[in-house]
């Protein structure tokens, strides 16, 4: 009888506390991808954010929700810790912002005093105080500094945070922003700390660590995009740097190589625009940069702009792109009920009903707008560095009244120093800035080298959100002394293999949660769908007939309209999942044969394709090739972005290593639609590694074998070992009963 495991033994829970629900998508793709490796992540939010909810997330609808839970505090932590303590962390902060590197930075100073909790220092003690360690001698401070901190560590946490940490008794704990001022995440990490769970500051924004509060603690790890934030680390927060992992931005993850939804004219059409003219979009800032300013910045600089005289620059479309934030500022304009677009100074407004990307609708309407952008002006915002992603032109303008926001916060200067951002110090030069853009090429070099400096060190093509993950796992690896990953098995050329290989396949299938059926018994009535043979050619020995067929067959059975397959080939699989007639995409994902791989291990039948240019010669000049899509790229490095939650089915049969198979499933597992179906390949005894991954898959995730086939298979929202099986009245337990 087979052995049910607990679906949540062994399995490493990692606790992430937010201060909020906005920050959950900074980090959207990184909990996913732990979500697929097979970890639990729970999620605690400090407060409640007054629009994001964690139901605007497309997260939730992903088939590994399951493995996520939430919660959100009764308290105010941070308000109920000891007024001694409270104190203490204001009078730190306010020794940070004495330092001559914050000393001159008039916006942060501006906020600090807007921002700074009043309960427990007054307005006056707290400007007393910073009059006095303006011209208090540096390690006057230093010393008062590491007396308030030596009185914090011996403070306990706060019995909120010592509550969950208990109740949830987490193996690892990632918190953001953790600088906040009066944090809520400070009492985590010292609570974390007291039980030797290991602690990450995952950083969750470009500024978080200039314009908000001091570093009250310190976790065992600070991530950090790039080598100026760990800088940042180092000097203003006193993180030692051996503790620092630079790892990229994983917030912008969702923004490279994807494609755009519309066309420019259809975009064009949509906000009323002349797709012949220039597109001039103005992104605003958040209200924490600009306050309630904007408005009227964006007055002033269309009236600038209407009176310049310059007929392609007065004849150009105008679209205002509104801060999620800040839309109350908007709200007084015209629109229409359907499109949500108002007229503003001879400007659309666009979108009213504007919210952060966190859906895929509202990626869409972020992504085209930039992509479909002539030029991008801006003031301080995000938006200005994922345009950069998209290689276009940015400019601003420093002569406006919160121009504080820009020369007097500290994260302002990256934009400045680069060469991809044209800095202007007034409109009318700023007007000249735009004509020459439009006239001129982008200096697109200048974007990629901003981009590989700043949001992704190791390469363009390395996923912060992956790197991050790396990191994770091997810390956790090295903590708790376990191994999260399985090294390939040592090649042995022996008799003993085959039949060890044997015997550990038999023990997988007997011991793991992975249910045998016959594929009827798992989609009943697929037994009525007629396939072709065309691509079958018993020239080239492929003994997997049965397989390719039963994979095409519950693709039509599901009717699937998109398709991903990992592995082309010769492309006989993709040629009859291209014959459907429901299929509506199929995209294949292969090696470049152009390409030089001499750095993989490729089999020779893979290298004999790639010299004799047979990958997907089965599909190529046939019926079906018109919906087939080539994808070229290595899988582990492959911008998966466009098919986020898209596909319908998904096949896995590309490299067969363990590495491979787990990367191709984590990726899978992103773009899966829920109900949609994930079918594995190799599952047998002579693919050792496979069988692994199985194993270990299935302690947490029960998947289907098809009986005599080497296939396993997933159907979002069906659980196999309770899934009501039909008796087949062929089957062998009728025609065999057991004495």
């Amino acid at each position: 009888m087979r052995k049910k495991h607990n679906q949540t033994q062994d399995k490493i829970l990692i606790l992430f506390v937010m201060a909020h629900a906005g920050f959950f998508r900074n980090f959207e793709q990184t909990i996913a991808e732990l979500l697929a490796l097979g970890f639990h992540v729970h999620v605690h939010f400090s407060k409640e954010h007054e629009t994001i909810k964690l139901d605007d997330y497309d997260l939730l609808k992903s088939p590994i929700i399951n493995s996520l839970t939430v919660s959100l505090s009764n308290t105010d932590i941070a308000s109920n810790v000891h007024r001694s303590v409270r104190k203490a962390r204001i009078i730190r902060d306010i020794i940070h912002y004495s330092r001559p590197q914050l000393r001159d930075a008039s916006d942060l100073q501006a906020r600090f005093a807007r921002l700074q909790k009043k309960d427990a220092l007054t307005t006056e003690s707290r400007s007393s105080l910073q009059r006095i360690f303006n011209k208090a001698p540096e390690r006057l401070k230093s010393s008062i500094e590491w007396v308030l901190n030596k009185y914090e560590s011996i403070k306990s946490p706060h019995s909120e945070s010592v509550d969950i940490i208990k109740k949830i008794k987490p193996d690892y704990l990632i918190v953001t922003p953790l600088v906040n001022f009066a944090s809520r995440e400070i009492d985590f990490v010292k609570a974390a700390g007291a039980k030797k769970i290991p602690t990450l500051l995952a950083t969750a924004s470009w500024d978080n660590l200039t314009n908000k509060g001091r570093l009250m603690v310190q976790p065992d790890h600070v991530a950090v995009w790039n080598l100026e934030m760990q800088q940042e680390a180092i000097d203003l927060h006193h993180v030692p740097k051996e503790k620092i992992w630079i790892t990229g931005a994983p917030v912008f993850d969702t923004w490279f190589n994807r494609k755009v939804s519309r066309n420019r004219e259809e975009f064009c059409k949509l906000l009323g625009f002349n797709p012949t003219r220039p597109i001039i979009v103005y992104v605003c800032s958040s209200l924490s940069i600009t306050g309630k300013k904007e408005n009227g910045i964006v007055k002033a600089w269309r009236k600038a702009i209407s009176v310049c005289g310059n007929r392609l620059l007065t004849k150009a479309n105008f679209l205002i792109r509104p801060h999620p934030m800040g839309l109350r500022e908007w709200w007084d304009i015209s629109s229409t009920d359907n499109s949500h677009i108002g007229e503003f100074r001879g400007a659309k407004v666009w979108p009213l009903n504007l919210k952060h990307p966190t859906t895929e609708e509202g990626r869409a309407d972020f992504f085209d707008t930039l992509y479909h952008a002539d030029v991008i002006v801006g003031l301080n915002t995000s938006t200005m560095i994922e345009a950069a992603i998209l290689s276009k032109p940015v400019l601003t303008f420093l002569d406006h009244s919160a121009q504080d926001s820009q020369t007097g916060n500290l994260h302002f200067k990256y934009l400045e120093k680069s060469k991809f951002i044209r800095v202007a110090n007034n409109l009318n030069e700023h007007i000249d800035h735009i004509i020459e853009t439009l006239t001129n090429k982008n200096d697109v070099q200048a974007c990629k080298d901003f981009i590989t400096q700043f949001i992704r060190p190791y390469g363009k093509t390395v996923s912060a959100s992956s790197k991050l993950v790396d990191f994770i796992c091997d810390n956790i690896e090295q903590k708790k002394n376990i191994k999260l990953r399985v090294n390939p098995p040592m090649q042995v050329n022996t008799k003993e293999k085959i039949q060890t290989d044997g015997d550990y396949f038999i023990e997988t299938v007997n011991q793991s949660q992975i249910r045998s059926l016959q594929l009827n018994q798992i989609f009943p009535g697929i037994e009525k769908q007629s396939l072709e043979i065309g691509a079958i050619d018993p020239d080239t020995a492929h003994a997997n007939h049965v397989d390719m067929l039963y994979v095409c067959a519950v693709a039509r059975h599901i009717r699937a309209r998109e398709i991903f397959e990992f592995g082309t080939y010769l492309g006989r699989t993709t040629y009859h999942l291209a014959l459907s007639q429901d299929a509506k995409n199929v995209y294949t994902l292969d090696l470049n044969p152009l390409e030089n791989h001499s750095d993989k291990k490729l089999g020779r039948a893979v290298k004999s394709v790639h010299q004799l240019g047979l990958q997907g010669c089965f599909f190529r000049n046939h019926s079906g090739e018109c919906v087939v899509h080539q994808l070229h790229g290595d899988s582990r490095t492959f911008d998966y972005t466009p098919y986020l939650n898209l596909m319908d089915f998904i096949f896995i049969d590309g490299g067969h290593s363990y590495e491979l198979i787990q990367n191709d499933t984590l990726q899978a597992f992103k773009m899966l639609k829920p109900g949609g179906v994930i079918i594995w390949h190799d599952f047998a005894a002579k693919s050792r590694d496979v069988v692994t991954f199985a194993k270990e898959f299935t302690s947490s995730r029960p998947l289907f074998w098809v009986r005599q086939t080497s296939l396993l298979i997933y159907v979002d929202g069906i659980n196999p070992m309770t899934h009501e099986a039909p008796v087949l009245p062929y089957a062998r337990s009728v025609l065999k009963p057991e004495i």
